[in-house]
C-alpha cells in the first residue's frame, strides 16, 4: 500500500510539474541557461553562465539536440568575468521566435526527474526515522509543495540541488552506519552531482568531515571505534575524492589541475586588492601556493570567483516595501515565514515539540536526526550570511526536503501508545494535526499553476505578495503567454501597452505592442492619472529602483495575469468594456 499510493504522489507530480510547464513562458534566468547547456554540448564551452554548474542545463539541452534550434553567439563574450548569458538567451528567443515556447516547455519537462529523485529519498528517509507513514507524508510534502512546484517546473538548478543534495546526505547515512566501501563509492558519486547542480552545496565537502568527526564521539560508549578509524577515514577520502572526480567528469576535465597561480580571478577573496577592479589578478601569484595544482575544472574555479564577485559588490534587494543596495541577514527567514504554507510551520514546530518530548528514541535515533537538521542548518545560516544581495528565495530551496523529511515525524500523533493524558486527548490531537496537514497542502496547491507566486495567508495570499517580495518570488517573466491569451480574450482592450518584466523583447514572440510610459514617480502620484487605454504592468516593475512604473502601485488592477501582471486602464476604458 505506501508504494501504490508513493507512485500516485509521483504521477500527481509529474502532472502539476508538467502543466506549469506548458502555461508558462520562459522565465528570467531559463533564458540564459538553456543557450548555455546548448554552447557546451555544440562548441564544448562552459564559460556561458558560469555561475551555475553545468549539469542541470546540460540535462534540459538534450532533446534540443534532435530539433535543431536557431543559436545565435554573437553577443557572447569570451572576457572573463562579462555576463553575457542573458544578451545572448535573448538572441536565442529572437532567433525562434514563437518556437522558442515549445523548446523551452521540452527542454522544462527533460528536468523533472530531478523531482522525482527528490520525492523518493524524502519518502525513504522519513520511512528509516519514523516509518512508512511518515514517509509517505515527507513525499507529500515535497509533491505538493508550492515553492518546489514552481521551481520544479524551470531549467533552474536550485530543485535539482535540493533533489541531490538531500539524496546525497541519505546516501552518507546510509554510508554511516555500515561503513561499507560500497556505500562510500555511492555516496561520492551523489555528492559529485549534487555539486554539479549548485554552488550553494559547497559546504557539504567541509561539512560531511565534521559530522563523522562528531558522530564518531557521540556515539555509544559500548562501540568500539578504534578497529574502525582507518576504514572510516580512507572510505571519507576516497567518497571526497570521487566526488571530486565526477565535478571534473561533468565539465570534461577541461582546464583540471592548472596551477593556482595561473588562474584569473576577479574576487577580493581570491584575486586581493588591485586599482582596476575589472582586470582579473591573483593573490596567490607571489606566494608558496603558486605552483599548487588545484583539482577542479578552470570554469568551476571561475564560477565560484564570478559569483563571490557579485556578492562583494552587491545589487539592489526588495523586501517588504524597502529597497537599497545590499541586502538583510533575515531575508530569507522572512521569505520562508510568508512563502512557506502556515500549516506547515505549524505542523514543524509540533514536530520539533515532539521530538524533544519524547523519551523513547535511542541515542541512535537521536544522532539520526541530528545528522538530518545538520545539513538544513548549515546551508540555511551560509545562504542567509550572504548579504551582497537578497532576491530569491529559490537559494533556500535545498534545505526544504531535509524540513520536509524532519516534519512528518508527526504522522506519530496517530499513535496509541503516546503518552497522554485519554483517548479523547488522541482523538484532538489525530483531528488537529490531519487539519493542519490539510490546511498546507490544500494551502500550497490551490494556486496551481502559478506555484511560483505563492505567498501565504499571512501576508493575504499572492495578491498582496508583491509588497512583500518581488523578482523570481512572483514575477520571473513566467506569465507572458497568459497575458497572451487574455489579450486575445479582450479584443476591445485598445489602446493596449505592456511594460514586461522578463529576459526577451515581447515583440519577438508578436506581441507588438507599444511600451508604457515611464514617468516621474513624484509628478504621477501628484496627478494621479495614467495614460489612456489598457496597460499591462508587471509587478517587479512596480517597485524597481528607477520608480519609472511606481504611479500604478496604488491604483487597483482590473484584472491579473497569474499574479505576476498587472493590467490597469483610465476610468474612460473601463466604462467602455
Amino acid at each position: 500500500m505506501p508504494y501504490a499510493l508513493l507512485s500516485l504522489l509521483l504521477a500527481s507530480h509529474i502532472c502539476l510539474i508538467s502543466y506549469n510547464a506548458i502555461v508558462h513562458s520562459p522565465t528570467i534566468d531559463e533564458v540564459a541557461h538553456l543557450p548555455a547547456g546548448l554552447m557546451i554540448w555544440g562548441r564544448n564551452d562552459y564559460r556561458l553562465y558560469p555561475v551555475n554548474p553545468p549539469l542541470v542545463k546540460m540535462i534540459a539541452s538534450v532533446p534540443l539536440l534532435l530539433m535543431e534550434p536557431v543559436t545565435d553567439w554573437q553577443r557572447f563574450s569570451p572576457q572573463y568575468g562579462l555576463r553575457s548569458e542573458w544578451a545572448v538567451g535573448e538572441d536565442f528567443i529572437a532567433a525562434n521566435g514563437e518556437r522558442s515556447f515549445r523548446l523551452f516547455t521540452v527542454a522544462r519537462l527533460a528536468c523533472i526527474p530531478f523531482s522525482l529523485v527528490g520525492a523518493i529519498t524524502c519518502f525513504l528517509w522519513a520511512r528509516d526515522l519514523y516509518g512508512s507513514s511518515a514517509g509517505l507524508l515527507a513525499a507529500a510534502f515535497w509533491c505538493l509543495s508550492p515553492n518546489i512546484l514552481g521551481n520544479a517546473a524551470l531549467i533552474t538548478p536550485d530543485v535539482p540541488a535540493a533533489a541531490l543534495g538531500v539524496t546525497a546526505a541519505y546516501r552518507l547515512q546510509a554510508w554511516m552506519r555500515t561503513f561499507s566501501w560500497r556505500n562510500a563509492l555511492i555516496a561520492g558519486m551523489v555528492l559529485g552531482l549534487a555539486e554539479l547542480c549548485k554552488f550553494t552545496l559547497l559546504p557539504l565537502l567541509i561539512l560531511w568531515p565534521l559530522l563523522v568527526v562528531s558522530v564518531s564521539f557521540a556515539s555509544p560508549k559500548q562501540r568500539d571505534w578504534t578497529p574502525l578509524v582507518f576504514t572510516a577515514a580512507s572510505q571519507l577520502a576516497t567518497m571526497l575524492s570521487v566526488a571530486i572526480l565526477v565535478i571534473n567528469v561533468g565539465y570534461g576535465f577541461q582546464g583540471t589541475l592548472r596551477p593556482l597561480g595561473s588562474l584569473p580571478f576577479i574576487s577580493t577573496k581570491l584575486a586581493g586588492d588591485r586599482a582596476d577592479d575589472a582586470t582579473p589578478a591573483n593573490r596567490y601569484l607571489k606566494t608558496m601556493w603558486k605552483n599548487c595544482p588545484v583539482p577542479l575544472p578552470e570554469s568551476y574555479i571561475a564560477g565560484i570567483d564570478i559569483q563571490q564577485h557579485d556578492f562583494e559588490h552587491g545589487k539592489w534587494s526588495f523586501l517588504a516595501g524597502n529597497v537599497k543596495h545590499g541586502g538583510w541577514w533575515y531575508y530569507y527567514l522572512y521569505a520562508l515565514a510568508i512563502k512557506v504554507p502556515v500549516g506547515f510551520w505549524i505542523l514543524t514546530a509540533w514536530a520539533t515539540t515532539h521530538a524533544y518530548h519524547t523519551r523513547r528514541s535511542s541515542r541512535n535515533q537521536w544522532i539520526a536526526q541530528a545528522l538530518l537538521l545538520a545539513h538544513p542548518v548549515v546551508l540555511a545560516t551560509i545562504v542567509s550570511a550572504h548579504t551582497g544581495f537578497s532576491r530569491y528565495l529559490r537559494y533556500m530551496l535545498p534545505v526544504f526536503p531535509f524540513m520536509h523529511i524532519w516534519t512528518s515525524q508527526v504522522i506519530r500523533l496517530w499513535s496509541c501508545r503516546m503518552r497522554v493524558s485519554g483517548r479523547r486527548t488522541i482523538i484532538m490531537r489525530r483531528l488537529l494535526a490531519s487539519s493542519l496537514i490539510a490546511w498546507s497542502i490544500i494551502s500550497g496547491i490551490s494556486v496551481c499553476p502559478h506555484n511560483l507566486s505563492y505567498f501565504n495567508e499571512l501576508v493575504g495570499g499572492p495578491a498582496n505578495g508583491h509588497h512583500h517580495l518581488i523578482d523570481g518570488n512572483i514575477d520571473w517573466g513566467q506569465d507572458l503567454l497568459l497575458l497572451r491569451r487574455w489579450i486575445d480574450k479582450h479584443p476591445s482592450a485598445r489602446p493596449l501597452t505592456i511594460a514586461y518584466f522578463g529576459g526577451f523583447d515581447p515583440h519577438a514572440v508578436n506581441l507588438n505592442f507599444p511600451e508604457t510610459p515611464r514617468r516621474d514617480c513624484g509628478e504621477a502620484l501628484m496627478s494621479n492619472s495614467i495614460a489612456p487605454g489598457w496597460h499591462a504592468i508587471s509587478v517587479t516593475l512596480l517597485h524597481y529602483p528607477s520608480g519609472a512604473y511606481c504611479y500604478f502601485r496604488d491604483r487597483d488592477p482590473v484584472a491579473r495575469i497569474g499574479f505576476s501582471i498587472n493590467i490597469y486602464s483610465d476610468d474612460r476604458a473601463v466604462t467602455d468594456q
